[in-house]
């Protein structure tokens, strides 16, 4: 099979041997299959929460919600290497599900740190097979309701290119989540070839560039016009962008001028855990948060 899927990809009419490399990155992928099953009982995930930032204002508006696998031996495993291998085992449902409770419960307790936090937002990513689950919007919502937050403050992110393949399907979700009150966001957005029509039509509040476009504007006039062109469309529909992995102070500045709407990236934060981000964030973004807050945050850290 594993030749056979290797011959397929790179085109028809081809014959691929099954040799010993072959033979163990197979083993090696059903090696990590079984711990991938095996990691939500022994609570090897993490959720990080990485800033978005206004760029203009340097105003903490909320957060992205990200998986991290932490695993006993092999230590952190790249999402590029397990996020794949959930979405084709079906995995991914339940861990979206997972995410979407931790991360509603962190926000909830934000909220209630300071009444500033209150406007906090939370950004989820959506993957193919939870746009495909038939429940979707029923239990995003109850666990909305249960933590008791205002739907408006949840954002939900779908790549530009599980849109492109499957637009029908996903135009479905995005309404139906729209209805419910929440925001939705085109995430990688200028990867695919999105067509202006079809953007016109879909129910999207936000565009997040993809980081490689943010990367390479140091260096890149033409990435500097794709990002410009990208932020002059989204304004013109009326969406708000995201900057995705904004690094330098020279990318920050150009994003400014273009006028960028939101970023996250290194040059303001890494993902961190929950607690870290209370006492390295919200500390730094509220500098007169109350004594309570932070001494609250700095025990939490150090247990």
């Amino acid at each position: 099979d594993t030749a056979m899927y290797r011959a397929k990809a790179h085109g028809r009419a081809r014959c691929e041997i099954f040799d010993e490399k072959m033979l163990a990155r197979a083993q090696e992928q059903l090696r990590l299959e079984t711990d991938l099953h095996l990691a939500m009982e022994r609570e090897e995930f993490h959720v990080v929460y990485q800033p978005i930032i206004e760029l203009e204002t340097d105003r903490l508006r909320g957060f992205e919600a990200l998986l991290r696998w932490r695993h006993p031996e092999r230590g952190l495993i790249p999402p590029t290497k397990f996020i794949p291998l959930a979405e084709e085992t079906g995995l991914i449902v339940p861990l979206g599900n997972w995410i979407f409770t931790e991360a509603c419960r962190r926000l909830r307790h934000w909220h209630d740190l300071d009444p500033r936090f209150r406007e906090l937002t939370l950004a989820v990513n959506l993957s193919l097979r939870q746009v495909y689950s038939a429940d979707l919007e029923e239990e995003i919502a109850a666990l909305v309701d249960e933590a008791g937050l205002n739907p408006m403050l949840l954002h939900f992110e779908i790549t530009e290119n599980t849109l492109i393949e499957h637009p029908n399907q996903v135009t479905k979700v995005l309404l139906r989540l729209k209805r419910h009150g929440f925001k939705v966001a085109i995430d990688d957005f200028g990867t695919g070839y999105s067509s202006l029509a079809a953007l016109q039509s879909l129910p999207v509040d936000l565009l997040k560039i993809d980081q490689v476009f943010v990367a390479r504007m140091d260096e890149s006039g033409k990435a500097r016009q794709i990002v410009a062109t990208i932020v002059g469309l989204a304004r013109a529909l009326g969406h708000e962008v995201i900057a995705e992995g904004i690094e330098t102070d020279a990318q920050l500045k150009e994003l400014r001028r273009i006028h960028c709407t939101l970023g996250q990236g290194h040059l303001f934060s890494p993902p961190l855990e929950g607690d870290a981000v209370e006492e390295e964030v919200l500390t730094r973004y509220y500098p007169d948060l109350p004594k309570p807050v932070r001494r609250e945050a700095g025990a939490r850290r150090a247990r």
